[in-house]
């Protein structure tokens, strides 16, 4: 009797244990592109308390796009809807594409994964090892997300007191502001309309203390050509 849990133990383990992630080398960086909102030259009207500037960075890279979950974790492997990243190549030739949420499926915590073949022919990872994805349930898109890890930045009006404009300058780290690089900044519009700070510059073209029309000259590292 011994014998026979203990074969079935091991038994459990091995499903366990191949329904593992698969091992791949990883890609090289995604690509990586600055963003300014709004476009340079763009006449805008904000709020008090809105971004009048914003400045950041994005990160693109290859995916496959589940439009539906397949799979029950009671019987193996669960893929959920949505995105998973391309992420590395596998020794035998596979490109690896994973999704960002992990589960435990009774021994460790996985990454469900999309395996996709030399010829294009995708597959699901599963326990037994793949399983072939129809056409109809996936698409190939370019996955964008945030990239600003370091430094964002950000202007924001704070109102108007006669001809006297303020706003809040914020760089933020992990989408959280840095204390120390929160600045309150006054401008007087007696003698100049241009708003400069940082290396950004915007043109105020009527502000009042609910709202600022303006259009932005520059960002915080462009310059006006």
């Amino acid at each position: 009797m011994k014998r026979v849990l203990f074969f079935v133990v091991i038994c459990l383990m091995f499903l366990l244990m191949s329904c593992a992630s698969v091992r791949y080398t990883p890609v090289g960086p995604p690509t990586i592109q600055e963003y300014i909102i709004p476009a340079i030259g763009t006449e805008r009207n904000v709020y008090i308390g809105e971004p009048l500037v914003r400045e950041g960075r994005t990160a693109e890279r290859d995916a496959i796009y589940l439009k539906v979950k397949m799979g029950n974790i009671n019987v193996g492997s669960v893929h959920p809807a949505g995105y998973y990243k391309l992420v590395g190549i596998t020794k035998d030739g596979y490109t690896v594409y994973q999704h960002d949420e992990s589960y435990y499926n009774g021994l460790v915590w996985i990454n469900p994964q999309i395996l996709e073949d030399k010829l294009g022919v995708v597959y699901l990872k599963t326990n037994s090892g793949k399983k072939l994805l129809e056409g109809s349930n996936f698409e190939k898109r370019k996955h964008v997300e945030d990239a600003s890890y370091e430094y964002k930045q950000s202007i924001i009006y704070t109102g108007r007191e006669n001809k006297i404009i303020k706003f809040t300058y914020r760089e933020f780290m992990n989408d959280m502001a840095r204390p120390a690089f929160t600045i309150d900044a006054t401008y007087d519009m007696k003698d100049d309309n241009i708003i400069r700070f940082k290396g950004a510059s915007l043109e105020v073209i009527k502000a009042d203390n609910q709202s600022i029309t303006y259009k932005l000259l520059s960002g915080f590292k462009t310059t006006q050509e």
